[in-house]
């Protein structure tokens, strides 16, 4: 399965490593493989040592470690293997080529789905925008590209080798003249265009990863109305158009959690009680700004009230949009989408003891708000 780095003998010696690795492992469905790159590759992306401890933290067998050989006369750094159920994570810097970074997601058995399949599978989840699609050759590599700014795209769809090998590999690269920094999500033609949910997005350090049906709380939490949010949440009280309503908010944030399969679909046997604390938007006149949103999350248990969880989370969020009201509604909504996100996480990880100090994520994205015409 070749990297997408375009240098054969490097895609010669992931193709030896998936060989080897595969024993038989029948292939994932997509799903499978879009939790696996974003819980290693989309979190944070290009450090590969956070990428690399995230990995092994989650399961991954290390293959290979990174090595300097000689790709005909010069240099390079050879890739950093993993493998997992049936998948190949591999980590390639290339200094002198197209791509100074790439993090690879891939199978290591056949698949007869098609390139298009596979990004109509995987496009919501990755909550990047509209994607340019692949050329469709069942013979042939077939990638759809989504443009995430700053020289980093993700590609996913199928990778061919010799026109017979076939497997499913989903990547972000990370072009040679790339400005590295944060990726700006695209632009919204309104503030109710950002979503209040960001499973999916990249966050540092490390990006939410929806739970497993072993994990303690999988479809196990109960989660009622936010106590103290107001009818409409506003960027300030001088702005007359509101960020969004009370039932927008509420439903986010259950399907925040619906997305990390953390929601139970009737009665579970945890409630979340979740507390509004407040917004906070300084006033400024240029171009950019940042918010933060603070709330509170308790979780208890139904049958005898014990308390599992006690955590007061704030996380923040930047944007720009020429429109200071429009604008900063927008960041409103995704510092709320940050929090949310966050306290899933943090859920995830405290049901094996290990949940942070520090509960908040910080958005490896900003937002951006632009008027358009009617």
């Amino acid at each position: 399965m070749p990297l997408m780095l375009r240098a054969s003998r490097l895609t010669a010696i992931t193709v030896l490593y998936a060989t080897a690795a595969a024993a038989d492992v029948p292939e994932p469905s997509p799903s499978v493989y879009l939790q696996a790159f974003n819980e290693t590759c989309r979190g944070s992306f290009p450090d590969f040592d956070a990428i690399a401890k995230a990995a092994v933290a989650r399961g991954w067998i290390e293959r290979a470690v990174p090595s300097v050989a000689m790709i005909g006369n010069r240099p390079m750094m050879l890739p950093h293997v993993f493998s997992k159920g049936g998948m190949m994570l591999v980590l390639t810097h290339d200094n002198s080529g197209a791509f100074t970074a790439v993090c690879q997601v891939t199978g290591t058995a056949g698949t007869r789905l098609t390139g298009r399949d596979i990004a109509a599978a995987v496009g919501p989840g990755l909550n990047a925008g509209a994607a340019a699609p692949g050329p469709g050759d069942y013979k042939k590599d077939d990638f759809s590209v989504w443009n995430l700014g700053k020289g980093i795209t993700v590609q996913a769809g199928v990778s061919v080798y010799r026109g017979k090998a076939r497997s499913v590999s989903l990547a972000i690269l990370q072009a040679a003249s790339a400005d590295v920094g944060p990726i700006n999500a695209p632009p919204a033609k309104s503030s109710n265009d950002i979503s209040m949910v960001a499973i999916g997005l990249p966050f540092a350090p490390e990006a939410p990863t929806p739970v497993g049906s072993s994990h303690p709380l999988f479809h196990d939490v109960t989660i009622g109305e936010i106590q103290g949010l107001p009818a409409t949440v506003k960027s300030s009280a001088l702005n007359f158009i509101a960020a969004a309503k009370r039932s927008s908010i509420n439903a986010a944030l259950r399907e925040t959690f619906r997305q990390m399969n953390l929601l139970a679909p009737a009665a579970g046997r945890k409630r979340l009680v979740v507390s509004w604390l407040g917004d906070k938007t300084p006033f400024h006149i240029g171009s950019g700004n940042t918010t933060s949103v603070t709330l509170h999350y308790r979780l208890d248990r139904v049958d005898n009230g014990q308390t599992l969880f006690d955590r007061e989370i704030t996380t923040s969020a930047r944007g720009g949009g020429m429109d200071a009201s429009m604008r900063d509604n927008g960041i409103v909504r995704a510092a709320i989408g940050a929090n949310f996100a966050s306290a899933a996480n943090c859920l995830d990880h405290a049901a094996f003891g290990t949940a942070p100090s520090d509960c908040a994520l910080t958005p490896q994205y900003s937002v951006s708000v632009v008027r358009t015409g009617r």
